[in-house]
């Protein structure tokens, strides 16, 4: 994949655009998505963006479509594959740090490479953990 090109308007906030191209699937286009965590307190998503997906040919927009619930299943994914492989063992426990937004939404695709007796996610803004 290229590189991944963001903008920063704001020390916390984000607008990052994700470019890919996979020959194999003729699959190519662009993943605009941004991060502003003030907007939960504007009872507004954190995460927002759009994946774009174009012609292969022609490079044309064949599809415009909200990204946010393709993010939240790929950090779920991501969280899973890493705990399969740096994961001890004989753990218990599932604790995501981070936003859980993602989290929490991309748990139910989520295949814990155990069973955990218990999961959860920490989210900085609300200082509490919250279960999975």
């Amino acid at each position: 994949m290229p590189p991944k090109p963001g903008v920063h308007s704001q020390p916390d906030a984000f607008i990052h655009a994700m470019p890919a191209y996979i020959p194999a699937l003729h699959a190519i286009g662009v993943k605009w998505v941004s991060g502003y965590p003030q907007n939960q307190a504007r009872g507004l998503p954190y995460i927002s963006g759009l994946l774009i997906l174009n012609d292969e040919e022609t490079g044309l927009p064949l599809a415009v479509m909200d990204c946010s619930w393709i993010t939240a299943l790929r950090t779920g994914a991501a969280t899973a594959l890493a705990a399969t492989y740096l994961a001890q063992s004989e753990s218990e426990t599932v604790d995501v740090l981070g936003c859980p937004w993602p989290a929490t939404w991309g748990s139910p695709s989520t295949t814990w490479p155990w069973p955990p007796s218990s999961t959860s996610a920490l989210e900085k803004g609300l200082g509490t953990w919250l279960p999975l």
